[in-house]
């Protein structure tokens, strides 16, 4: 027989003072500063725009599903949903000790669900150019399932390394244990309504390092390989890991890659630039 379970924050807004808000992400509102996507962090999800699974709340008509797919064997543990403000805006670091940002999101059922404490929780993470930032996390606790919540991130209290210049993405991640799930035979569907926070988002000034990587980004063409891919400039070098974090091929500097002694899957493509810089790529071999 299947469990009925959902989680939901164990913090809400438990204060009478009320912050005036700023949105970043409403798509009732035409409001979307902030991009969302799903990327190799978290394989098989997906992001869409769907209408509200609750039909008795007036407060939003079509909210964005983040769906995580079902498996027999599920690794469910940091699953991430990454999200970036647009170029040349984003939130200045003299903000960040004072941000607070709001999630509006709705859990419906978790099937097959054997175990549960704290140490399930959700985190979002605010981040610089460079990938450096800190996280705030909301423990989850079981309740009934289904209903929207809202989830306070507070980044007075921090948690991790802090950003060393201007935020300009992010990602909000779940962190599970793997073992506590038996034969997962239904997507974990997580809705977001609305992003908004105590600070706008405005123009950032980026430093002339991060102008020169925003403008020179490798890209990898096709991204679904039957035997060889380029890249849009050469590199220094390079090397490809499979999922499991093993490295299975090195490359030296070239712009033209044979993959065709790999197996089917899905492979991280990680470049060291010319410029110095490196980047991670995903590419599906066929």
């Amino acid at each position: 027989m299947k469990k009925q379970l959902l989680f939901t924050a164990a913090l809400f807004v438990a204060t009478c003072t009320t912050f005036a808000q700023e949105v970043w992400y409403d798509i009732d509102n035409s409001v979307t500063d902030l991009t969302l996507s799903s990327t190799v962090s978290c394989d098989g999800c997906t992001v869409t725009t769907e209408a509200n699974p609750d039909a008795a709340d007036a407060a939003a008509t079509n909210v964005t599903l983040w769906k995580v797919p079902g498996s027999a064997t599920p690794v469910l543990e940091n699953k991430v949903l990454n999200f970036s403000f647009p170029s040349g805006e984003g939130v200045t670091l003299s903000d960040y000790s004072t941000l607070t940002v709001t999630v509006r999101i709705y859990f419906p059922e978790y099937d097959y669900f054997n175990a549960f404490d704290n140490a399930d929780r959700f985190r979002l993470y605010l981040m610089d150019q460079d990938g450096n930032g800190s996280y705030v996390q909301r423990k989850l606790q079981e309740t009934n399932e289904g209903g929207w919540h809202q989830l306070v991130f507070d980044f007075s209290s921090a948690s991790g390394a802090a950003p060393i210049s201007d935020i300009v993405k992010g990602e909000i991640r779940t962190i599970y244990q793997p073992t506590r799930f038996d034969n997962l035979d239904n997507d974990l569907d997580y809705y977001i309504d609305t992003i908004s926070s105590n600070k706008a988002i405005g123009s950032i000034t980026l430093s002339v390092d991060d102008q020169e990587l925003n403008d020179s980004k490798l890209k990898l063409y096709p991204t679904s390989v039957v035997n060889t891919f380029e890249t849009s400039r050469d590199i220094d070098s390079a090397e490809v890991y499979n999922l499991t974090g093993q490295k299975v091929k090195t490359f030296g500097a070239q712009n033209a890659f044979d993959v065709s002694n790999l197996a089917a899957g899905i492979y991280l493509f990680r470049a060291q630039l010319d410029n110095g810089a490196t980047q991670t790529l995903r590419f599906i071999k066929e």
